[in-house]
């Protein structure tokens, strides 16, 4: 009946109504909270280190050109490197040596892993690096990156706050 259609039509348009004030709410909230820990830690850096398993026919170009725009585009990044990760070739004498202690060696161990690219971005606050996560630049960057991944495992990211030893 026309009624109950209406009746459904008002439920979906307002389910969609409530999840895009939800995800406004988070994004709100989430700058909120960039700032409180601004203001609660000023001089604290934070760094953000993440890991990619890049396809074989990854734009890496395009994502290096798009990462450079970055300490200009991003409040608070004070320094951003990507690059190629170094994969350790052993010498000679330390296979001989992995072989006789029947391990692979700690370079090959992660070779196999496959991550291919990393990023280290340094952050002047743990307040910018909580407003990154919702930043439109990061958040666009998604679009370029994701096609270029090798699957759902492919990212590992942490962040760290540098003390001293």
């Amino acid at each position: 009946s026309p009624t109950t259609r209406l009746g459904v039509m008002d439920a979906l348009e307002f389910a969609l109504a409530m999840a895009i004030i939800g995800l406004l709410l988070i994004a709100v909230v989430g700058s909120l909270l960039g700032r409180l820990y601004s203001w609660l830690y000023p001089n604290n850096p934070q760094y953000h280190i993440c890991i990619w398993k890049l396809k074989a026919d990854a734009d890496v170009d395009a994502i290096r050109r798009e990462l450079a725009t970055w300490k200009k585009r991003i409040p608070g990044i004070i320094d951003l490197v990507f690059d190629d990760i170094y994969i350790y070739e052993p010498t000679t004498a330390e296979k001989l040596a992995y072989a006789f202690a029947k391990t692979d060696g700690y370079a090959n161990r992660h070779a196999m892993l496959g991550f291919t690219h990393s990023m280290v971005i340094m952050f002047d606050s743990i307040g910018s690096r909580v407003a990154y996560g919702n930043d439109r630049t990061h958040l666009e960057f998604s679009k370029l990156l994701m096609p270029s991944l090798e699957g759902s495992e492919s990212v590992f990211s942490f962040d760290s706050t540098p003390r001293g030893l």
